[in-house]
């Protein structure tokens, strides 16, 4: 019998769980009303600076991050495209080889051709296989392979890509998704219509195994109906800041949907979650909002999903976020290679909390 199925041994286990998660809620009631405070001063516009200067006592330590991260960010003022802009696609691959050419095969089949593909390597011991799927795809797609300086992890990758990248508009993609033939002219298409747009998140449909085939060409009727503007999104930030519910060890074990961003796909607003690993946004926020890696945040109090971090201070940053509810991303579950650092994090001893 192995030692981890003894009946002790499970009970142990559910009673610390049990008791996380009753801390946790207790946190949650205690900061409720002045995070609530907090973000309508954030909506107003109030510097980062007097918001913290005006809270009593210690903030909890994730919320204590993001306030920090956005008081050196300052507020996003508008930042319109030129007409012509072009799409540089951000892919970020650790790892992920036997994935990586259903992605660029995904790329290769868009409506509306990317100016450019950087794939960043992040160290995968077998780089020569990664280049051998590259040079495949070179003819069919502006692909550039870059191998990072050093090891970057997720978040770190894709700061280098936007710092490589040329085009005006910015796409991140996960190495071991798809994206819909319709993904990039909808996404032209959003940044076109609104020009005061910083941010866009898309649909995702999450599967196992073989891709499944969900084309369907979307019109502009689809996207008149599906995309959600920015005062739908702050309305549910505001409730996942309000709660908290920023990464697992924070949520004392209760998931809330944590590698997602933006309207929960049970609400009646929207039928799909989005992933904030695929979010599009314009280069020239780039230099003021950094994406940070695993483990620059974990230095800073904030654990797991530098994605969700990296979107929601964006949002918070400029207030001007989309969100597209169709299912433009097929997600492949299973193959994440950016948990390993995330599990080393998870078990160290966590920061206290006030």
């Amino acid at each position: 019998m192995r030692i981890s199925t003894l009946p002790g041994l499970t009970w142990l286990r559910r009673q610390r769980v049990y008791r996380k998660r009753k801390r946790f809620e207790r946190s949650v009631q205690r900061w409720a009303p002045v995070l609530a405070e907090i973000f309508d001063q954030i909506r107003t516009r109030r510097p980062v600076g007097e918001i913290l200067a005006s809270t009593r006592g210690p903030l909890p330590v994730e919320v204590r991050c993001l306030l920090e991260r956005l008081r050196a960010v300052g507020y996003l003022e508008e930042a319109p495209l030129p007409s012509d802009f072009r799409i540089s696609v951000i892919i970020p691959h650790y790892h992920q080889t036997p994935w990586l050419e259903d992605t660029l095969a995904s790329l290769a089949e868009q409506t509306v051709a990317p100016h450019e593909v950087l794939v960043v390597d992040d160290g995968t011991e077998d780089f020569l296989a990664v280049q051998k799927v590259c040079e495949r795809y070179a003819a069919v797609l502006p692909l550039r392979l870059h191998r990072a300086p050093r090891r970057l992890f997720a978040g770190g990758a894709r700061q280098w890509g936007a710092e490589q990248a040329t085009g005006e508009l910015l796409v991140m993609h996960d190495a071991d998704d798809l994206s819909h033939p319709y993904r990039l002219e909808l996404t032209r298409d959003v940044f076109r219509r609104e020009p005061r747009a910083l941010q866009l998140n898309v649909g995702v449909f999450p599967f196992r195994g073989r891709p499944p085939n969900l084309f369907r060409a979307f019109t502009g009727a689809d996207l008149d109906a599906r995309l959600h503007p920015p005062e739908e999104l702050l309305r549910a930030t505001r409730t996942l800041f309000i709660e908290q519910r920023f990464s697992r060890r924070t949520g004392g074990g209760v998931v809330f949907r944590p590698g997602f961003y933006g309207l929960p796909p049970d609400s009646e607003q929207a039928l799909f979650a989005c992933s904030p690993g695929h979010v599009a946004y314009p280069r020239s926020v780039a230099a003021r909002l950094p994406w940070l890696s695993a483990p620059e945040l974990a230095a800073r109090g904030f654990t797991d999903f530098e994605d969700l971090e990296f979107n929601v201070l964006l949002l918070l940053a400029g207030q001007a976020g989309f969100q597209l509810d169709l299912p433009l991303i097929e997600q492949r579950l299973g193959t994440s290679t950016n948990w390993a650092y995330c599990r080393e994090v998870r078990s160290r001893p966590p920061a206290a909390d006030a």
